[in-house]
């Protein structure tokens, strides 16, 4: 999943926030990357846009995501896809 030390707190937050959760990198691209959290009945896909990870120190990316309700909004909608960007996270 790239050594990137911004995407490794989006991905250390989100390992926090679904112990037991399967984690992979469906897509690294130029723009975004792709993560998927999957548990045996449970699939969330999360497009982190670059940037987020652009704008954002590495040191305030678990509070960004906690402040945008990242964990509990991909509880709430299932297994629609949510982005991460600067502004929040939306429905994608």
């Amino acid at each position: 999943m790239g050594t990137d030390p911004k995407l490794a707190e989006v991905i250390a937050y989100l390992k926090a926030q679904f112990p037991g959760f399967d984690m992979a990198c469906l897509d690294d691209g130029e723009y975004e990357t792709v993560l998927q959290l999957k548990s045996s009945d449970q699939r969330h896909n999360i497009r982190v846009q670059r940037a987020f990870l652009e704008c954002t120190p590495a040191e305030d990316i678990r509070e960004r995501l906690a402040e945008f309700r990242l964990a509990p909004t991909l509880r709430d909608l299932g297994d629609l896809p949510i982005a991460v960007t600067v502004n929040g996270c939306i429905f994608t």
